[in-house]
């Protein structure tokens, strides 16, 4: 059986991320799209993104925090025409920390395009810890 569209968009959004291919995983997006970054509970950059721009900012900060490395491994989606949810595990690296937790991300998809992300992960204080470590 092949692949829901929707999955399948989803899933290249990952694989372009993971190559640091943020245009690509743009192009996914649509132009409005809004992201709830959530996963942890007191980190600095944690709110609500609208926009492409906005959550391209959001990627871009990141290695200016110390990030180093990150890859999401996607474990299994789920899809509908509506909706896509990803069971992932997500890896970061900042200098000689490293943050692994499994994670549950859920996407709205309208027209063959992202609209809504809603990230969680299983262990926000770690999160939050990884963050805020000093490097």
């Amino acid at each position: 059986m092949a692949a829901h569209p929707s999955a399948t968009l989803i899933r290249q959004s990952y694989e372009a991320l993971n190559v640091g291919d943020t245009a690509g995983a743009l192009a996914a997006w649509s132009d409005g799209i809004i992201w709830h970054e959530r996963v942890g509970k007191t980190w600095a950059m944690a709110g609500d993104y609208l926009g492409k721009q906005a959550v391209a900012g959001l990627f871009g900060g990141l290695p200016g925090l110390g990030l180093t490395a990150m890859r999401a491994e996607v474990h299994d989606i789920l899809a509908s025409d509506g909706h896509v949810v990803a069971l992932m595990d997500m890896r970061m690296e900042r200098g000689e920390l490293t943050y692994l937790s499994h994670e549950v991300h859920i996407w709205h998809v309208v027209d063959g395009k992202a609209t809504e992300v809603w990230l969680t992960s299983q262990d926000p204080d770690a999160f939050d810890a990884f963050w805020a470590a000093t490097l």
